[in-house]
């Protein structure tokens, strides 16, 4: 019998640390992990003189544009740029047109992904028309996505229909998702204050991007623990499993912390953009790195800690592309941008960095960006896992590899990133999907539309 692939004499992610093993892959599945020699013949074998290998990453997190916005990105670009950077399955938000808060609209959408997509997929879809939610969790869709922040026209990425900012709506909401088997990912918020302090600066003509940046930090960063306090109170209420999104700052990295000392339904997830930015890259980048997520150093230092003691579950790329010209404006007028940075193509480079730094762990990094994904989402042990049965989903890293990271090495439609010129250290050199190659050396060769919609593993009646 003749076989696939197999992957020899690669460091393999376990329970137990990185080990040396030969995987054998056959039918798009995982067939076997051993240290044996002998091995049954293959149609290809990838021997890797010790690299490493580790489940292909899942993205919590990303903005695919599509329908509705394909001038920034689609599908098929944005799975390419995830392809590139070693993912093999990513999470879509519904604030699209149209929004993704029906089946018909969900149905439309995951059409639209079979055809284009490159790398697996499910989707978030909003919560703003209640009677919908239960049937969209039947057809599959992975979880719910609730906005705290008002969606007004013109003001992507938060368009009307996307948004639950009222209490006693959220409320209503909760009460619903807790009776289904999806966790519900919140974007908290508190327009009151956020608004408050906006339409300040606005008022006294404060509109550079520096401006823009520190209006989120200001007073403790007390426009997001007041949403999130908020939203906790109701998820305890109702008994909600809850995920909560931008959990990038040390006030509500505190609050998280003391919250799952009682609370074990309470997930949480943090961007990589918040790991890296500086005050002088907003200076020196201004628009291009404007998203509600720039930390000072205090939020760094607790968010790295966050990683390692289990206050931080997930990272996730919240990957936002926007075209430069959208962009520009927010060089004279930050508040007329829309907030967003493209990363999923970049942040396991930059994170592969930082292990080369001993400032994280690989395994904790598996951890963070695949194992523990799909354990929150209903997807383990299908993904997210290197075990016999689950899907070949896999990543190899060259941990040595040296790669200056450019703009116009970027598959991402918008054709640009924040770290264009940053050399980094650590990069994936294969991306394995369900045990075909669509990604070697940077080039990605995945086949359009070979991505497909993966349920999650419960059942849901």
């Amino acid at each position: 019998m003749t076989i696939d692939l197999i992957l020899k004499d690669g460091k393999v992610y376990t329970q137990n640390g990185f080990q040396k093993f030969n995987i054998t892959i056959d039918k798009g599945k995982i067939i076997s992990i051993t240290k044996k020699s002998s091995l049954p013949n293959a149609d290809q074998v990838i021997n890797l003189n010790g690299k490493y290998i580790i489940p292909g990453l899942i993205d919590t997190h990303a903005h695919f544009r599509d329908p509705g916005f394909i001038h920034k990105e689609d599908f098929e670009s944005g799975t390419k740029a995830a392809a590139a950077g070693g993912v093999t399955f990513a999470l879509d938000m519904p604030n699209v047109n149209p929004v993704t808060n029906t089946k018909l609209n969900l149905k439309n959408k995951i059409k639209i992904a079979e055809k284009k997509s490159i790398i697996d997929f499910n989707f978030a879809v909003a919560a703003t028309i209640p009677k919908e939610i239960p049937d969209m969790v039947k057809m599959g869709a992975l979880a719910i996505k609730i906005y705290m922040v008002k969606g007004e026209k013109n003001s992507y990425p938060y368009i009307p229909g996307v948004d639950v900012g009222n209490l006693g709506s959220l409320l209503s909401v909760f009460k619903i998702i807790s009776k289904l088997p999806v966790p519900c990912m919140i974007h908290v918020h508190n327009d009151d204050i956020i608004n408050t302090k906006k339409n300040k600066l606005i008022k006294e003509k404060k509109l550079d991007p520096l401006s823009y940046a520190s209006m989120w930090l200001e007073d403790d960063t007390i426009g997001f623990k007041i949403g999130l306090t908020n939203a906790l109170i109701l998820a305890e209420t109702t008994n909600l499993k809850i995920h909560f999104c931008h959990c990038n700052h040390k006030g509500m990295l505190d609050i998280i912390q003391n919250a799952k000392t009682t609370n074990n339904k309470i997930t949480a997830e943090a961007n990589p953009l918040s790991l890296f930015l500086k005050k002088t890259d907003i200076k020196k980048l201004g628009p291009y790195v404007l998203t509600g997520t720039f930390t000072n150093k205090f939020d760094k230092e607790s968010l790295w800690k966050s990683l390692t003691n289990g206050t931080i579950d997930v990272l996730g790329s919240d990957h936002a592309p926007h075209t430069k010209q959208e962009k520009e404006i927010g060089w004279k007028n930050a508040f007329k941008m829309p907030s967003g940075t493209p990363l999923i193509q970049e942040y396991l480079p930059l994170l592969l960095t930082e292990v080369n730094n001993n400032k994280l762990n690989l395994e904790r990094l598996v951890y963070l960006t695949s194992e523990k994904p799909a354990k929150i989402f209903g997807l383990y042990p299908l993904k997210g896992a290197l075990l016999a049965g689950s899907d070949a989903d896999i990543t190899i890293i060259d941990l040595n590899k040296e790669y200056k990271l450019k703009n116009e090495n970027m598959y991402s439609k918008c054709n640009w990133t924040p770290f264009n010129g940053k050399t980094v250290k650590g990069m994936p050199i294969y991306t394995i999907l369900r045990g075909k190659i669509i990604m070697e050396n940077g080039v990605v060769n995945g086949i359009k539309g070979g991505g497909k919609l993966i349920k999650p593993l419960h059942k849901y009646k």
